[in-house]
């Protein structure tokens, strides 16, 4: 009874986790790397993005189709706020992330 219970809890965690992975998956992967002027932020598109755009000190960067597999670098000056990055993965759908 404890044996099927614990294999059972197994199932439904390893469920939650591949839901929790498909949901939060995201379009891009991201590397942000601070030196003492500037900041450089390279991004890797996992699939197709139509447009993405990075504001930073009241400094905005876009660029647009970008490919799978294509890495875009964005250098600015080195900033103590967060950079948002709002990736459109279609026309009209964006998605906002905080770097």
């Amino acid at each position: 009874m404890i044996v099927e219970a614990c294999v059972g809890g197994l199932i439904l965690l390893i469920l939650i986790l591949i839901v929790l992975f498909i949901i939060r998956n995201r379009p891009f992967s991201a590397r942000k790397s601070k030196g003492d002027h500037l900041d450089t932020l390279t991004i890797t598109a996992n699939r197709n993005i139509h447009k993405i755009t990075v504001k930073s000190n009241d400094i905005i960067f876009a660029r647009s189709k970008i490919r799978k597999g294509q890495t875009v670098d964005f250098t600015y000056p080195a900033a103590e706020t967060k950079t948002i990055v709002i990736v459109e993965t279609e026309q009209g759908k964006q998605r906002t992330y905080e770097m």
